[in-house]
């Protein structure tokens, strides 16, 4: 017995003919001879006497008729309420490392609230390794980061973006008006760049030991906006993901000549996202928002 059946049956008694019914479903007379067909074998019953020119509703089938009628009417009561009801607000904790807080975030959460208005949330910037720890610990609900090195089978990461590393160096740097620049002419400088835990620490080393770059000296930075101000001043160089560099005052940001792979950003979350609607929304945004949105486009000036 389904849903199509019982109001095949509706309009039947309703109508006073599977012709007459037939015209008021858009459908085939066959299809209605079938379904009701099925639906009396199912009930062990005949529910309409077509002994004559029109189909009659039997005893038993007048019985049957008041249920179904009452069954469909508070079905398509509820169905109403339900889609009128207003969505129920979200509290949503979401963590990002600190170079998508001037423009990419903003921006994602404005859209976001075109579509979904009474959901809320609260913002946790911090690094990669950290926002993971913060999301093992349930005190981020989903977060934007690098892959963890460590798998959690209650956690799921999906890759949603790319950034392109560059070489962010003064605007008054002598390679300043150049368009592209290989690591072996900045052989001998001083390098900023971040602590060894990191992951972007980590491609940057082993990109300077492949090409036989060794720094002047290296100063180490917690996050890229304190970098960029010494880079602003002529301090140094560094290399990172295309981050803030290109809206960053005093700073020019130039591709390497070298080849090196693109780090992606991913989404993390519960693996578990059934008790809770909101979050799930937000993560069914933020796949689809990733998927146009790309950090290295020169509109985003993110990453």
């Amino acid at each position: 017995m389904n849903l199509n059946q019982l109001t095949y049956f509706k309009t039947i008694v309703e109508s006073g003919s599977y012709m007459k019914a037939a015209t008021r479903l858009n459908v085939a007379q066959p299809t209605l001879s079938n379904a009701i067909h099925r639906l009396e074998k199912e009930l062990g019953t005949t529910l309409f006497d077509r002994s004559g020119r029109n189909s009659q509703v039997t005893p038993q089938g007048m019985d049957f008729y008041y249920y179904v009628n009452e069954s469909l009417t508070s079905l398509e009561s509820g169905t109403k309420r339900i889609q009128t009801r207003p969505q129920q607000a979200s509290l949503i904790r979401l963590g990002f490392f600190f170079s998508l807080g001037s423009q990419f975030i903003p921006e994602m959460i404005s859209d976001y609230w075109q579509t979904y208005p009474n959901d809320q949330f609260t913002f946790i910037q911090k690094s990669s390794n950290e926002l993971h720890q913060a999301l093992k610990s349930q005190r981020c609900d989903l977060v934007i980061c690098t892959l963890p090195s460590d798998n959690d089978p209650h956690l799921i990461y999906t890759p949603v973006l790319q950034q392109h590393f560059v070489v962010a160096i003064s605007d008054k740097h002598p390679l300043a008006k150049r368009h592209q620049v290989s690591l072996t002419e900045l052989d001998g400088e001083t390098l900023l760049s971040f602590p060894l835990k990191s992951r972007v620490r980590k491609v940057i080393n082993n990109l300077l030991v492949a090409e036989h770059i060794t720094p002047k000296q290296t100063i180490v930075f917690e996050e890229d906006r304190t970098m960029l101000g010494f880079v602003a001043q002529g301090i140094g160089y560094a290399i990172l993901p295309r981050t803030e560099v290109t809206s960053f005052h005093g700073i020019k940001a130039l591709p390497l000549a070298e080849m090196v792979p693109p780090q992606s950003i991913f989404i993390g979350y519960p693996n578990e996202l059934d008790h809770n609607p909101g979050l799930r929304r937000a993560v069914t945004f933020i796949k689809a928002y990733c998927q146009t949105h790309d950090l290295d486009s020169g509109d985003q000036r993110v990453g």
